[in-house]
Order: structure tokens, then sequence, then C-alpha cells
């Protein structure tokens, strides 16, 4: 009996254990990129190419999945068959996936016009890089998406720890871009890493789902057509409750621009981080 009790305690320290290393492994690798990169203007255009893609995804993605789709998700878990809930959960992933890889495109064919709205401080050459890299890491998004969906579905199934990995992950393949290629690829080579990293996150999940015998499937249904409805009804005020966050940062990613040389992105970003 006592160690019944006992279970729930181990798994909420566990996983706050897991959340804790994945934020000291984040100030490693923002302690490695002022290292390499400083607050020049490398550093600069890398964050602000890095911030506009989690953007536009925490302004009208991040808080519908997890707000949106879980309770939706639940509810078809409890009151319908897992058929039909696998089918809802399919058919919200590839309506994510497809969203998400629209404001891609959309995302690399302005990324010039992005980057000064972002930044108008800059001077042209860390524009134009910062442009360059917007480019490279814009499909973050559709990784991004993924990755949330995936968490949606193993959080109603009471998997907490594997969420709380995937920064963990990430991280670690961003740590050991500094350590073992850096000196080789430079800047470029560190936005592909970052986009690497994203897509694990995504991808570390699909074992246990696989081994949960989840299958997400597409269904045209009027149940898994009802449950989006649901989800769309949901979204709208979760999404406009949530743009403060990304409205600050655009803000204070524009003014740092014009500071210091552009290095108050720089200053600005990894004090926000830390």
């Amino acid at each position: 009996m006592e160690e019944k009790k006992g279970a729930p305690v181990k798994a909420v320290s566990l996983m706050m254990l897991i959340t804790l290393a994945g934020k000291v492994l984040g100030l490693i690798r923002d302690r490695l990129l002022t290292i390499n990169y400083g607050t020049g203007m490398e550093a600069n255009a890398f964050l602000t190419a890095s911030r506009i893609p989690r953007v536009f995804f925490d302004a009208l993605f991040a808080s519908a999945i997890t707000a949106s789709f879980i309770p939706i998700f639940n509810e078809y878990l409890v009151k319908r068959d897992k058929k039909d809930a696998y089918s809802l959960a399919g058919t919200f992933l590839a309506v994510m996936l497809a969203a998400s890889a629209l404001l891609t495109l959309l995302g690399i064919a302005f990324s010039g016009q992005l980057t000064y709205f972002f930044a108008d401080g800059y001077d042209p050459e860390t524009a134009a890089l910062a442009a360059r890299l917007t480019r490279i890491m814009f499909p973050t998004v559709v990784f991004t998406a993924a990755a949330y969906s995936f968490v949606g579905d193993l959080q109603s199934f009471d998997e907490f720890n594997l969420p709380a990995l995937i920064s963990v992950v990430s991280n670690v393949v961003v740590i050991g871009y500094y350590l073992l290629f850096n000196r080789h690829f430079g800047i470029n080579g560190l936005a592909v890493a970052f986009l690497i990293a994203w897509l694990m996150q995504a991808l570390i999940q699909i074992p246990w789902l696989m081994k949960k015998r989840v299958r997400l499937t597409l269904s045209k249904s009027e149940g898994t057509k009802d449950g989006l409805k649901k989800i769309f009804r949901l979204m709208l005020p979760v999404m406009v409750s949530t743009w403060v966050l990304p409205i600050n940062q655009t803000i204070s990613s524009k003014f740092g621009s014009r500071l210091f040389e552009g290095a108050g992105v720089s200053a600005v970003e990894l004090s926000y981080n830390l």
C-alpha cells in the first residue's frame, strides 16, 4: 500500500529531474553560443532567425494543441472507442502538419521581410545572414507541430516523462554540434543542427506510440469532423489569450536590434532564457 502511495511522488520527482536537466542543458547550450560567437553579428542573426519560427508557432499552434486537442482527445478515449480517438488524433496531426507546412513555405518566401519586421535595426550584412538562417530554420515549425501533437497523445495516456525528455534530447544534439562540428561548419551548420534537434523531438516519441499500439489514422467520419470542430472552437480564444508573450518577444527583438549595433538582441534573448 505504501509503495502505491509513493508511486506518484516518484513519477513526479523523475519528471521534475528530467525537466531540470533540460533547463540546465539549455543554459549550457546558450553558454556555448556566447563562447563561440559572443554577441557579434552571427550570434544576433542566429538568435533572430531562431526566434521568428518560434514566435509564429507559439502564436498559432502551441497552446492550441496543448489546451484544445488534449481535452477533446481525452473525451474521445473515455466516451468512444480507441479507433475513433486514434482517427481524431491522426486527422488532427495531418491538419497541423499541412497548416505548419504552408506557414513554413510562406516564411521561407518572405524571410527577408520577416527579418526586417523583427529586427529593423540590423545593418544589411546582418539582415541578409538572418534571412538566410531563417530560411534554413523555418521547417522547425513543421517538426514542432508534430512533436507537440505527439506530446498531446502521450500525456493523454498518462506518459509525462518522455515529453519532458524531448528538450534534453534537442539540447544534447545542439551541444554535440558545438563540441564536434562548429569549427568546421560555423553558423550555417548551427542552424541545421537546430533543425535536426527539433526533428528529434518528434522522432523520439514515435517508438513509444508504436509500443502502445497507438494507430494514428485519417478519417472523414462524422465523429472525427465533430471532434475537429470542437478543437477549433476552443483554439481561437486560447490562441488570443497567449499572444501576449510572442508580441512582447517581437517588440524586444525589434528594439534590441537598434541597440549596441544589434547586440541588444543577444542581450535580451540570453537574459530571457536565463
